[in-house]
């Protein structure tokens, strides 16, 4: 991005980093409402004045930046918001659904830092392994193996989820969702896909956002899209620029 002169600024979600945390509570929030802070702070730290700022934000971080784009405070200065496979649903089975949205979810009411998932350092998550190889990223930010997750986490995604789902937002900018063409159980050196969401999820609830919606399904690409494998990697790269270019 650098060489097509765009300027990244990449954000620190609080409860995200692993060193300043108690580790039980990583990832843990009451309301996805509390990340608006986060973005402020962006725009209160611009360098320069831009002509274009673009907001993009992968899984959770698209839920994030889709609601902002609806009604964070500094909404009217963004130019177009990228979503890299928006989790606008939890992809579990009918049974594990009724448990997720009833059960765990009024456990998340009365005791959000009840731990559902506690830390397992012993379950290894193989794709953030395989991307630590290709792509650098700090470790502290990038789990190699399976994290915390608290009632309360839950019962706010479920929220925002079911609000996109029930709400036309409206969001006039332009919108790029971009997204793997399949599911897959687990990727492997054959089949390649999204091993984590559901892609008929994000192609249903996508739309809810607003009538500008740009939709890319890349072959072959894996949940994180800008971390697939090549072939998949530039043409996704490729759908993103010429977005760009147009918006």
């Amino acid at each position: 991005m650098i060489k097509h002169k765009y300027d990244i600024y990449t954000l620190d979600l609080q409860n995200y980093c692993q060193t300043n945390i108690n580790k039980n509570y990583l990832y843990h929030i009451k309301d996805l409402k509390n990340y608006y802070k986060d973005i402020d702070s962006i725009f209160n730290n611009l360098k320069k004045d831009y002509e274009k700022i673009y907001l993009y934000g992968h899984s959770t971080g698209s839920l994030i930046s889709s609601l902002y784009c609806y009604d964070g405070f500094y909404r009217e200065k963004i130019t177009g918001l990228i979503l890299n496979s928006p989790f606008f649903d939890f992809n579990e089975c009918f049974i594990k659904n009724i448990i997720l949205k009833n059960l765990i979810y009024y456990i998340g009411v009365y005791n959000p830092t009840f731990q559902i998932i506690k830390e397992n350092e012993n379950k290894i998550n193989n794709n953030s392994i395989d991307i630590l190889k290709r792509f650098y990223f700090e470790p502290e930010y990038k789990l190699c193996h399976e994290g915390p997750v608290t009632a309360g986490w839950i019962k706010t995604i479920i929220d925002y989820q079911k609000f996109i789902k029930d709400n036309n937002l409206d969001i006039k900018i332009p919108i790029l969702c971009l997204y793997s063409s399949k599911n897959v159980i687990n990727n492997n050196s054959i089949e390649k896909g999204d091993d984590i969401l559901n892609i008929n999820d994000i192609s249903k609830y996508v739309d809810n956002l607003g009538k500008n919606v740009t939709e890319a399904i890349i072959v072959n690409a894996v949940h994180d899209v800008f971390t697939s494998d090549k072939k998949p990697l530039d043409f996704a790269i490729k759908i993103l620029l010429e977005w760009l270019d147009k918006n």
